[in-house]
Parts: C-alpha cells; structure tokens; sequence
C-alpha cells in the first residue's frame, strides 16, 4: 500500500535518506504492517513549461535494504499515482553502482538516457591559464545569451530522450542561461563579439562549493579555445570564494570530458537517469 508521508513520518524519511524539506511530497509503502520503502516526488515547474507537460522527478533512497520485488511494487505504485494525478513525464537519477534500482526502474517503464558523470577540482591560489576576453554577464545579455543557448546544445538528457522534441530542448536550455542572467545563476561568464554571444558558462555557489551548472560554445565557434577560456575564468573568480569546483558532463561527451580533465577535474561519481512518459 502506498500512502502520502505524514508529519509523524519524518525521522522515517530521514532513515532512508529522504530529506522531506527538499521536495513536494513524500510516500511510504507499506506491506504486511510493515514500513518497506518510500520515495519523494518533487513537482518540476521548469520542465512542466517548456516539455508542455505536467513534470516530476522521483527521488529514491540512497540505499535499499529490502527485497528487489519490495522496490518494484513501490515503483509501480508510485508509478500509478503519477498517472492518476495527471503527471506525463517523470525523471530520476540513481548512482551508477545502485544496480537494483537502475533494473527495478526499467522494470517499471523507465529508460535511460544518460549517464552523468560528475567532476571536481579543488580551488587554491594557483595561477591559471588565460581567461582574457571574458566577462560577466548581466540582464541585459540575458536575451542575447537565450538565443546562443537555443543553438548550442545536443549531448544532454532531453535532446537524448527521442519522446521529446529537439525543439523543446532547444527551448528549455534557452530559457534556462536566460534566467540564470536574470539572478538564478551566481555567475555567468561569456566570451562575445560585439554584441553576438559565443559561449556562456553558468555557475553557481553554495557555501565553499561553486558548481559549472551550465557551458556552452556556439557551433560556428567551436575550435577556437573558448571552453578552455570560461573555465579558467571560473576557476580564477572562485579560487578565493570557495575550495571546490564541480561539474557534470555525460559520459558520451569526449571532447568536455578531456577538457575538464586537462584542467585539473578528476571523475567523483556517476550516475544514470532514468526518464518516463505516461501515457
């Protein structure tokens, strides 16, 4: 049986590793009297606006201790509820190692798209190389930087997923470097010429760790170094705000992946995501 996490069940979530502050609401499964799993769904309005469908991502526990038919039946329940609440799409990212979950995802209609490597470095008063010609963007290059985002980017999660248009992609990672000029980001640095921008790196800050959230380089200037160049450009503006930069990138990008790791990035984790469309 699953039914919806009450306030009494907080130390439980926690148990499992489910943070119920993080997200919009959390199950519990039950089976025989007895508590078996939970899962947490957090609404995604994001998503929900430009996939033009209502939008959620499943957040499973870290560690699962039960049997693989307990998880299953979790997953088909949860599975129902997002059909009887009118969810059409659904995403959830596990560790690469978590190989019950990956299977009892897939078991349940879930495929993967992706596997998302993640990469640090840590940040001291080294020099870095050249970051000349590079600035911080502001509201006023925010459309300007949408429109360079609308043509950059096919190697990512929803250009992978074939059930969802490119131009919806397309889309979503315009609006996305859009709103990160208009105060989400911490930081945006670009490279342009004139007015055209060239490439974009979107960055964000929590406590002493700034994370690479978003980097592109428009197709006509690729080639030139530009990645390169916003990369040092965040390492040097975070090396004396923080200890340690992050960065994801999927395992099937050769070229960033060998990229980051000239620059000092060693793999940290890696994980799959799972996508769903509900009929």
């Amino acid at each position: 049986m699953l039914r919806r996490a009450k306030d009494s069940d907080v130390a439980l979530l926690l148990t499992y590793g489910l943070n119920p502050t993080l997200v919009d609401c959390s199950f519990i499964y039950e089976s025989e009297g007895s508590v078996v799993g939970a899962v947490s769904l957090q609404k995604l309005p994001f998503e929900t606006e430009h996939l033009f469908v209502k939008s959620v991502k499943i957040v499973l526990p870290p560690v699962w201790n039960h049997s693989y038919s307990g998880l299953v039946d979790l997953l088909r329940a949860c599975v129902s509820h997002l059909k009887k609440n009118g969810y059409r799409f659904g995403s959830c990212r596990v560790s690469e190692s978590n190989i019950l979950q990956c299977l009892a995802l897939q078991d349940v209609g879930f495929f993967n798209v992706e596997c998302l490597l993640t990469l640090e470095r840590k940040l001291d008063s080294h020099k870095v190389g050249d970051s000349n010609n590079v600035e911080l963007a502001n509201f006023e290059l925010a459309a300007s930087c949408g429109s360079a985002a609308y043509r950059t980017f096919s190697c990512d999660r929803f250009h992978f997923d074939p059930r969802i248009p490119d131009k919806f992609a397309d889309a979503l990672k315009a609006a996305w470097v859009r709103n990160a000029c208009l105060g989400r980001a911490d930081a945006v640095f670009v490279v342009r010429d004139d007015d055209e921008i060239l490439a974009f790196n979107v960055c964000l800050k929590n406590s002493e760790v700034a994370t690479i959230d978003l980097i592109g380089v428009v197709p006509e200037a690729r080639g030139r170094g530009l990645g390169r160049l916003l990369l040092n450009a965040a390492i040097g503006h975070y090396s004396q705000i923080a200890k340690l930069i992050t960065v994801g990138t999927q395992s099937r990008n050769g070229v960033s992946l060998g990229l980051y790791q000239s620059l000092g990035f060693k793999i940290s984790h890696s994980a799959w995501t799972f996508h769903i469309h509900l009929p």
